[in-house]
């Protein structure tokens, strides 16, 4: 069982800070290059064929990043599993309203109304149609798309005082094991009963495997630090990355894979390629020795996530009026286009939560 002394360490844990930087920059990244490829499934759609350049990697190797997610239910796991306060039930449930529930609420809600009316805006459909369908997502732990993590991590957070409590009667070593089964049970679940509601009790049990092993990775690493073997786990990490990207153009945007290689070219926390390449990566991270401290950046990567699609919406109209090209074949300046917007959405989105951060203090104040 960890100290308070210990738990107050992976909040300091410079690694843990600068993963959460590098994961929210990704999850900007990953859903800036997703609207770079409505091109290519416009071209697709109308019988076209593609065949890939450099652009069309370089995109779909940022598009691919979703062990960054991975990353995120990791931390929280490594840091909530790690507080034997957790198993306070009414203290921890009392937070994870006012730190989870609140913001899911309040964002739901602006979503509900910003979502169709920028679809409207931009002429994708009528006012009635996206209303309903962005209705119909909310109904399934979607608004806006991107928000399914967070009922994913409330369902999380509500297992986890009892994770704990376990923890605390089996030992860790145990727990280990238990947290290895249902990570392997729970991807093998997810394969076979896709996520359809994300508040679910069975989408949240499938994904808990991941959240645990946060916590595993993060006790058995402990207070060591070795380079070599961070820079291992990194390039591991990496080789996975670059074959989940292969697999996803080739079953996407070329289509002459099937079978196995489409079951692992999914962008989804349950494919294996995605989800072990999020571990290697949180271990990688754990491992370094790391001296600077980005603990106040890294506050507001929470706030990153949550606010940035309000900033690519705008963006995407401007760089529409001013006749910008976001995924054109062949034009390095496509690229280069989809990295400044990233850019240009992270340092929006850095500014944005640093506002509610600094709204929030004063008002408690």
């Amino acid at each position: 069982m960890k100290s308070d002394n210990q738990q107050g360490q992976v909040n300091r844990d410079n690694g843990i800070d600068l993963l959460r930087i590098i994961a929210a920059f990704l999850v900007v990244a990953g859903h800036v290059m997703s609207t770079s490829f409505s091109q290519y499934y416009e071209k697709l759609g109308a019988g076209g064929s593609i065949t890939p350049d450099i652009t069309t990697w370089i995109l779909s190797f940022f598009r691919c990043v979703h062990w960054a997610v991975v990353a995120f239910f990791m931390m929280s796991g490594a840091f909530v599993l790690s507080s034997s306060k957790t198993g306070d039930f009414s203290s921890f449930y009392s937070k994870t309203w006012k730190k989870l529930g609140i913001p899911t609420l309040i964002f739901s809600i602006i979503y509900i109304i910003v979502v169709p009316l920028n679809n409207v805006i931009t002429g994708q459909t009528d006012a009635a149609t996206a209303i309903f369908y962005e209705l119909f997502l909310t109904l399934q732990g979607m608004p806006a798309r991107h928000m399914w993590y967070m009922f994913v991590l409330i369902g999380m957070y509500l297992f986890a005082p009892f994770l704990v409590l376990g923890r605390e009667k089996m030992g860790n070593r145990a727990f280990a094991k238990f947290a290895v089964a249902a990570y392997i049970i729970g991807c093998l679940g997810c394969y076979v009963q896709r996520p359809a509601y994300y508040w679910s009790i069975s989408t949240i049990a499938n994904e808990l495997g991941i959240f645990m092993m946060g916590f595993v990775i993060h006790d058995r690493i402990g207070n060591r630090k070795n380079n070599k073997l961070s820079a291992c786990f990194f390039l591991l990490g990496l080789v996975l990355h670059v074959l989940l990207t292969v697999f996803y153009v080739h079953s996407n945007l070329i289509g002459d894979i099937s079978g196995i290689g489409s079951v692992f070219a999914e962008l989804e926390p349950f494919n294996p390629l995605v989800n072990v390449s999020g571990g290697l990566f949180f271990a990688g991270i754990r491992l370094l020795d790391i001296k600077k401290t980005f603990s106040g950046f890294a506050e507001l990567s929470y706030y990153i996530y949550l606010v940035h699609p309000l900033v690519i919406m705008p963006l995407l109209l401007l760089t529409g009026i001013w006749g910008l090209p976001s995924a054109v074949f062949g034009r390095p300046v496509s690229l280069a286009v989809a990295l400044v917007l990233t850019l240009v959405t992270f340092i929006l989105s850095w500014l944005v939560s640093h506002l509610i951060v600094t709204f929030k203090g004063r008002k408690k104040a």
